[in-house]
């Protein structure tokens, strides 16, 4: 009776640790929460160039799933990673990129989402 209540318990706690949060493109999506997960960077570029760039990059990488020219926001697949992409414009000539990165169970992935932040660095270097 002791194992069953045990078992139970440990289940619960499992179940408790993973839940929904917030994407970069304002999406829900299940994960573990309270673990950094985004990389954010601003460059001194226009926001379409910054779009351009992460499309290039993010094209090179991995496959789309969503690409939402409404609100600059961007869902790929790269190396079995769930990729959120989200670009603004902070002021003009000034642009933010937030990159996230999740594991197919929901894990953080900081390691790909600073890979893909470099590249595009490099992609917006050479488009000038």
């Amino acid at each position: 009776m002791k194992m069953k209540a045990l078992a139970v318990a440990l289940l619960a706690a499992v179940l408790l640790g993973v839940g929904c949060v917030r994407t970069a493109n304002d999406s829900s999506a299940m994960a573990v929460p309270f673990v950094k997960d985004q990389f954010a960077s601003r460059y001194n570029v226009a926001l379409p160039r910054l779009i351009m760039a992460t499309r290039v990059v993010l094209a090179r990488n991995g496959t789309a799933v969503v690409d939402n020219a409404v609100n600059n926001s961007f869902e790929y697949r790269v190396n079995e990673r769930r990729v959120f992409v989200k670009c603004r414009e902070i002021e003009p000539g000034v642009s933010e990129i937030v990159i996230q990165a999740r594991t197919k169970f929901g894990g953080a992935d900081l390691e790909t989402a600073r890979d893909l932040d470099k590249q595009i660095a490099l992609q917006i270097t050479q488009t000038r």
